[in-house]
């Protein structure tokens, strides 16, 4: 449905845009509660994705197209205390496994990159 646009915030187009083809958040906390952490506040990005095959909430922060932003990122938070803070590749808006990650690295190769540092 279209949303009039008095009712829709700027930042979606921005963030549809970013989200698009591939692209890394990172993910704070994964629980079946609300996260009471106020990390998510700090950042414009900040999001809290369920998936009805899940029974729990993924929150996230940020929405890079490249690994090295994702990563410089992920050093923050933990500099921050948030320990378990992780880099999550998506495409097209949807979070993809170590298995797709290895299978689309030719298409997309930043993904290499995510590899070289990033441990499932």
């Amino acid at each position: 449905p279209v949303a009039p646009e008095a009712l829709t915030d700027p930042k979606f187009a921005t963030y549809a845009e970013t989200i698009t083809d591939l692209a890394y958040k990172i993910r704070v906390a994964q629980t079946k509660q609300m996260f009471k952490a106020d990390i998510i506040r700090l950042y414009d990005s900040g999001s809290i994705e369920k998936r009805l095959d899940e029974d729990s909430y993924t929150y996230t922060i940020g929405v890079m197209n490249e690994y090295s932003e994702a990563r410089s990122l992920k050093r923050a938070l933990i500099q921050k205390g948030i320990i378990d803070a992780k880099v999550i590749p998506y495409i097209d808006g949807e979070p993809i496994d170590i298995n797709t990650v290895r299978m689309l690295s030719e298409k997309y190769t930043d993904l290499n990159e995510y590899l070289k540092f990033e441990s499932e």
